[in-house]
């Protein structure tokens, strides 16, 4: 699971990579390494450059930091990914999760926001 999980976050934090396109590659490929590894002949077969994949160093820091503050990776088509999220558009490819996920499959609401909101919808959410 340790390499899936790496190779998963370097195909997420892959710039040009988003949602959409990390599922499709999923779908497409099976597994997160096989997808990137087929980044450099789909780039070609599109007339570009392939993407700069996400560092493997970069990406492990990632993952012991997540993992000292006590927390750990939920990726889409796992288990404990919450059923209801998947059901939005463009749902994120990974959580990160800390406590008890169990709380995640229960009905809840959930509010997304920008890093540097308003006042207005710092008020508004509260």
């Amino acid at each position: 699971m340790a390499e899936d999980a790496l190779a998963r976050l370097r195909l997420i934090r892959t710039a040009s990579i988003g949602p959409v396109t990390y599922r499709q590659l999923i779908a497409r490929f099976q597994t997160a390494q096989a997808a990137i590894d087929a980044l450099p002949m789909l780039a070609r077969r599109g007339g570009g450059a392939p993407p700069r994949v996400a560092d493997t160093a970069l990406v492990e820091r990632e993952m012991a930091a997540t993992h000292r503050l006590g927390a750990r990776y939920v990726f889409i088509g796992e288990a404990d990914y919450p059923a209801l999220l998947t059901q939005i558009d463009n749902p994120p490819p990974a959580l990160i999760v800390r406590g008890d996920i169990a709380l995640a499959h229960r009905p809840c609401i959930g509010i997304v926001g920008a890093r540097n909101a308003s006042a207005a919808a710092c008020r508004f959410a509260r």
